[in-house]
């Protein structure tokens, strides 16, 4: 992903954790509200890409399902609908669980960047809020009904105030839980509904919610596997591993990595789709050859932001270093709190530079 503080890299690790504590506290369903994955946008309609989609579902799938309980997932904007729904293709839209009635509703984008609940999700709404099934209703879907977040980017449906009304008239529904806002909101009722949104657990400290019900009043209380640090990290310009990744560099770095070192990519000069897609393949080969990178950042106008990075993963600047290709980038190291910075213009140069400013 483009945003840092989702560390999609961490995920095989850190997912594992969280259910082994999940199961301890033995909940009646866990609900995943979407946005398993970060699909690039250029790759929506690539073989390649969708073929790796299905194999990261299929591990996140692997990962979450033996929590002990139903699972019961949604996708989001970032996912590929057509992809999740062939992985998850047992999912139950509407199913009883513990004495209260999980609805499902898988909304997508439809223009400006806003949801909206159309066609067959609008009529199975409606249906659900009219029919005669005396059984309390939980709301699942990955935008928001309430409250309306939209501020520098829509996240809630653009018919969000109707369907709450909807909902109120209904008087059917308990609660209704959403995702894709990843900062989070608390539970909070209106007009006898509880509406909460999860935090996104792909960031720091990442968290996990637990709601229970109690004679149709609904509490919280939030758990987190606690804030990750990578703690002494090398930037590498990844322009020195462009094309054919150099062996011998790769596997001093993975040396370095034995010995406590954090690795952060410093992504190649340009911007734009087709850019994000030949990072993507570097970043698929150096995978291949077990180069044990943490995150890709990319350049500002301001230049390579360290400060930032450290803030987002955790790294500690004052022991970390910069092998970069571009001399300018280099001077002044203690402008941005690093301990070293140098340059290096090919592979041989590299390898003894990381040798020297590692061991200082």
């Amino acid at each position: 992903p483009l945003l840092l503080r989702r560390l999609a890299r961490r995920m095989p690790e850190l997912i594992p954790q969280a259910i082994d504590e999940i199961r301890t506290l033995c909940p009646d369903v866990l609900v995943v509200t979407g946005d398993l994955i970060d699909v690039p946008f250029y790759g929506m309609d690539d073989p390649t890409t969708t073929d790796q989609v299905c194999q990261d579902l299929t591990l996140l799938k692997r990962l979450i399902d033996p929590v002990g309980c139903p699972v019961l997932y949604l996708f989001g904007n970032h996912d590929h609908p057509d992809t999740f729904c062939g992985i998850f293709s047992d999912a139950q839209p509407d199913v009883k669980i513990s004495g209260y009635r999980f609805v499902t509703f898988l909304d997508e984008e439809v223009t400006d960047n806003f949801a909206e609940r159309l066609g067959a999700e609008r009529a199975r709404f409606e249906a659900v809020l009219s029919d005669r099934d005396p059984t309390p209703q939980i709301h699942l879907q990955h935008y928001l009904i309430h409250p309306e977040r939209n501020e520098g980017y829509p996240h809630a449906y653009r018919e969000a105030e109707d369907l709450r009304s909807k909902i109120r008239s209904s008087g059917k529904v308990t609660l209704s839980l959403s995702g894709h806002y990843h900062k989070g909101e608390d539970l909070g009722e209106v007009d006898g509904t509880y509406f909460a949104t999860a935090r996104a657990f792909c960031e720091p400290p990442h968290t996990y919610t637990i709601y229970t019900i109690d004679k149709e009043r609904v509490t919280q209380e939030n758990y987190s596997i606690g804030a990750t640090t990578l703690g002494k990290t090398l930037f590498i310009d990844l322009t020195l591993l462009g094309g054919m990744p150099n062996a011998n560099l790769i596997t001093t770095i993975r040396e370095l990595a034995a010995e406590g070192w954090s690795t952060i990519g410093i992504s190649p000069r340009g911007s734009g789709l087709e850019h994000e897609r030949r990072v993507d393949q570097l970043m698929g080969q150096l995978d291949e050859q077990g180069f044990p990178t943490e995150a890709v950042i990319g350049r500002s106008q301001d230049g390579i932001l360290f400060e930032d990075t450290a803030d987002a993963l955790g790294c500690q600047l004052s022991e970390s270093v910069a092998l970069l290709t571009v001399p300018a980038e280099a001077a002044s190291a203690e402008e941005t709190g690093l301990r070293s910075r140098c340059v290096a213009s090919d592979h041989a140069a590299a390898i003894e530079a990381l040798r020297e400013i590692t061991k200082q």
